[in-house]
């Protein structure tokens, strides 16, 4: 059964959060994919959106008396309210503050006592984010994860892809790893068998992955060989992400990859739909960036204007008052990740990935990333998806 999208609108970021963690961690997981917001702008601009509307609408007031869609709202609507809030005639509502598991059955239910088979009709398109930097040491895993957790938290289907030669363990291991699925280097092995044949591969890509227990996002298995991943060519690269993009099963796909230029890392750039390319405030990697940039406008300048339209120039490690000048800040805007000393000493990735006031910058990331996903892709610069 195709999952019910729901969008949530309601001013309090303190209910939302426990509301989606509640979704993606119980058998609500499958029937139902949520997209909150908690500004007016924000939802009236989702809600903008003619070809690809939620099936049902579960707000407060102050974002349903703003939005009046010519012709009439064609959607379920359902009133949050509080307990002593007054009732409005005719309109459907149901009570904020109650068991979850009570009030997303009664939103289910909405949805079907109108008659259809909650389904929608959908193409299946994934969008590929891939997270780079010039240099080492400028967050490329931290902002990943971040941004896997939190899309997965807004109810996306996400799958979370480590392409760096050497990587730590993910964030759920210990409770993730037991075996399931044989992983990334045997769907290497069977893509490469598959084209050899000339044939596509067969099966399903849920024999492969395992989902993470803290980012709630579908990975593969670390590899244990690293000639595995240093074998892994441009070609083979852009077929691992055909094959994943193809598969139906995520909304995006989050890359994350070398700093180094190899093979691998090229594919990830001309592939991915949307870059976020990081840099921090130091004057070493903001003059290696420069140079980074210069060299591509002189050797591939389509490749460097792809990538410009693109990518998402962000400041990772911010301190607030800006201390260099940034490349290409003269037309292009830079968006901000802040510095938290505490992760100096940081024990555990759950520790790193609730740290509130990343996590808020973090999320106004992300929205900034799934507008951009919902633009037309020829003036985005990626792929047509």
């Amino acid at each position: 059964m195709v999952p019910v999208r729901v969008v949530l609108a309601v001013q309090d970021e303190c209910y939302i959060e426990p509301f989606l963690h509640y979704v993606n961690t119980s058998s609500f997981n499958d029937r139902m994919k949520v997209m909150a917001f908690s500004k007016p702008d924000a939802f009236l601009q989702r809600m903008s959106m003619l070809d690809d509307r939620p099936d049902v609408v579960l707000a407060e007031s102050q974002f349903l008396d703003a939005w009046n869609p010519p012709g009439g709202r064609t959607v379920t609507v359902l009133y949050l309210v509080e307990g002593n809030q007054e009732l409005r005639d005719g309109e459907n509502h149901v009570y904020k503050y109650q068991p979850l598991h009570e009030l997303l059955t009664s939103v289910l239910a909405s949805v079907s006592s109108r008659g259809n088979e909650l389904v929608h009709s959908s193409d299946g398109s994934t969008a590929v984010i891939g997270v780079y930097s010039v240099t080492g040491g400028s967050g490329k895993t931290t902002v990943a994860l971040h941004l896997v957790k939190q899309l997965s938290a807004e109810g996306y289907r996400v799958m979370y892809l480590n392409l760096e030669t050497v990587s730590g363990p993910l964030p759920g291991s210990a409770a993730r790893f037991g075996g399931e699925g044989p992983g990334l280097a045997r769907l290497l092995y069977d893509l490469q068998s598959s084209a050899d044949r000339g044939e596509p591969l067969a099966g399903s890509l849920a024999g492969y992955v395992s989902r993470d227990s803290l980012l709630q996002a579908e990975v593969f298995e670390p590899l244990t060989n690293l000639y595995e991943l240093l074998e892994l060519d441009r070609e083979s690269t852009v077929n691992l992400l055909e094959y994943l993009s193809a598969s139906g099963g995520y909304d995006f796909i989050v890359v994350d990859t070398d700093s180094y230029p190899c093979g691998r890392t090229e594919a990830v750039l001309d592939f991915c739909d949307q870059l976020v390319w990081l840099t921090v405030d130091e004057i070493d990697p903001v003059q290696r960036t420069e140079r980074w940039l210069q060299h591509l406008e002189r050797t591939n300048a389509d490749l460097h204007s792809r990538l410009l339209h693109k990518s998402v120039f962000t400041i990772n490690r911010s301190l607030g008052t800006r201390v260099h000048s940034m490349p290409l800040e003269q037309i292009v805007s830079y968006r901000t990740l802040p510095y938290i000393p505490a992760w100096k000493q940081k024990t555990s990735w759950e520790a790193v990935l609730h740290t509130p006031d990343y996590q808020r910058d973090m999320m106004k990331l992300c929205r900034h990333i799934t507008q951009r996903a919902g633009a037309d892709p020829d003036s985005a610069g990626g792929r047509a998806w």
